[in-house]
């Protein structure tokens, strides 16, 4: 799994250790962006996410390995999913002649949908939203972007999504500069 041209949770941009704890490796990086302040306005719950249970599990070496399993394939469901709502984000953003977000929602939509053909061959995991049962937890959050992505304004969809793609980059950038394994 080494090509992370095809994850759309790739690292991109990655700042050195001299920049502050809110810009590592994020996705967008633009100070003046929406996308940035919202993500530096949300990182108390980043922080949450880092100190849980499972990502802590994963930074010490502890986690059950049936529990890296199950969250995997809830993942592998998510992305599924989320290809589908920036198709349906990207053709109503092109119906209101939004063009940058358009291109920004395809741009997601084909990162998702390489990403989930290859599951076919790192995971065997059919690339079919239905084929996997998603927990509460998750077919909730799906429901949300899917009902956000068919009825509100395209730019909605696109600030419900990103911070996913903020996120994971820089859990895996905290956990590598603060973990140690036990």
């Amino acid at each position: 799994m080494g090509d992370h041209k095809r994850c759309p949770r790739r690292l991109i941009g990655c700042t050195d250790g001299a920049t502050s704890n809110a810009r590592r490796c994020t996705l967008l990086q633009n100070p003046d962006s929406i996308s940035w302040r919202l993500w530096t306005e949300s990182l108390d719950i980043a922080q949450k996410a880092l100190e849980t249970k499972y990502v802590q599990g994963i930074a010490k070496g502890m986690l059950d390995p049936n529990s890296y399993g199950h969250y995997a394939v809830q993942d592998c469901g998510y992305c599924y999913h989320a290809a589908d709502c920036y198709r349906i984000i990207k053709k109503r953003a092109q119906a209101l002649n939004f063009t940058d977000i358009a291109a920004f929602a395809q741009e997601r939509c084909d990162s998702y949908l390489h990403y989930n053909n290859s599951l076919r061959e790192t995971l065997r995991i059919s690339p079919k939203p239905d084929a996997l049962e998603l927990n509460d937890a998750a077919q909730q959050y799906v429901n949300l972007e899917k009902f956000i992505a068919h009825m509100l304004p395209p730019i909605y969809g696109v600030i419900a999504m990103v911070p996913c793609n903020q996120l994971w980059p820089w859990l895996a950038t905290a956990l590598n500069t603060s973990a140690t394994p036990e």
